[in-house]
């Protein structure tokens, strides 16, 4: 029975594998279509490589691109350009003046920084041979002083100051009394102090400028007066040491009464700051107006001053 049926059941299973075979084989290429996703992950991921290749070569590259450096070559300094020099004026200044109208007197200025460019100034000058010349009847033979306040300003990195005073006098020299009394006048005075450097350190403009009303507030027993003074100097300084050059002053007095008396001097002034603060300066000249009998003809002013 076996052998009558076995060659129906090898024939039937022969028809199902040749059946099956040529469905597999077309099959196959369809089933492995969704086998291209490891290619897709292959390219995404060829970028993700090359990017750390390309910088890995960069770096290793850069040491070779560069400029080789030779050992004995100076080094590079790399210079900051200078700022501005702001000079600033000095604190406290002080002076001992004598000459042939004034007398001797003692000057003294304080500041007070209220800005980087502004001070507030106080002062005082005191005259201990309040003579005035010939400029009045009679000797005015007792002391006098003048206090007040102002302020200065500094302009072009210090080079020049700029600044006005008003003070108040006390004593006898403009209200003319046979005794020293407070408020005997009022004293207003701008100036202009240069100092600016051509070359640094060698040579430069020095300047001064200064002009001074005195007015009487009070009345005397004689005549009060008003006097005019004006100062002014230009020169060359030389190493921030010595500075030389034309001196002029003018001084007009004018009494109650009327009567005027004029006096313009010219010379020349020479004058030594030092390092350590120390002023000493001296002027010479001659009287232009010397029918007006306020001196002998002749002009001097001498100042000893510290400055710090």
């Amino acid at each position: 029975m076996v052998c009558r049926w076995f060659p129906s059941f090898f024939l039937f299973l022969s028809l199902i594998v040749a059946s099956s075979s040529p469905a597999s084989a077309q099959d196959e290429p369809v089933a492995t279509e969704p086998t291209t996703e490891p290619t897709r992950v292959e390219a995404t991921s060829a970028p993700e490589t090359t990017t750390p290749e390309t910088t890995t070569s960069d770096t290793t590259l850069a040491p070779a691109e560069r400029t080789p450096v030779d050992a004995n070559a100076p080094a590079v300094v790399t210079v900051a350009p200078p700022l501005p020099r702001l000079v600033r004026p000095h604190a406290f200044e002080g002076e001992a003046i004598i000459d042939t109208f004034w007398g001797f007197h003692v000057h003294g200025r304080g500041a007070i920084a209220l800005h980087e460019m502004v001070d507030f100034t106080v002062h005082a000058t005191l005259y201990t041979s309040p003579r005035l010349g010939g400029a009045s009847s009679r000797t005015v033979d007792v002391l006098w002083v003048e206090t007040g306040i102002g302020a200065r300003a500094v302009l072009l990195d210090g080079a020049l100051w700029a600044g006005g005073e008003i003070g108040l006098m006390h004593g006898a020299l403009l209200s003319d009394s046979s005794e020293a009394i407070p408020l005997d006048g009022i004293a207003v005075r701008p100036y202009v102090d240069a100092r600016v450097p051509l070359i640094d350190h060698v040579v430069g403009i020095d300047g001064l400028a200064q002009f001074t009303v005195f007015a009487p507030l009070r009345q005397g027993s004689g005549e009060t007066r008003t006097l005019f003074h004006t100062i002014a100097r230009v020169g060359a300084y030389l190493f921030d040491i010595v500075a030389l050059g034309p001196y002029w002053e003018h001084l007009f007095v004018e009494t109650a009464g009327g009567n005027l008396h004029p006096a313009t001097w010219l010379g020349g002034y020479v004058e030594a700051r030092l390092d350590f603060g120390l002023v000493v300066g001296a002027a010479a000249g001659v009287d232009l107006t010397p029918d007006e009998g306020l001196d002998d003809g002749e002009f001097y002013r001498a100042w000893l001053g510290w400055r710090l």
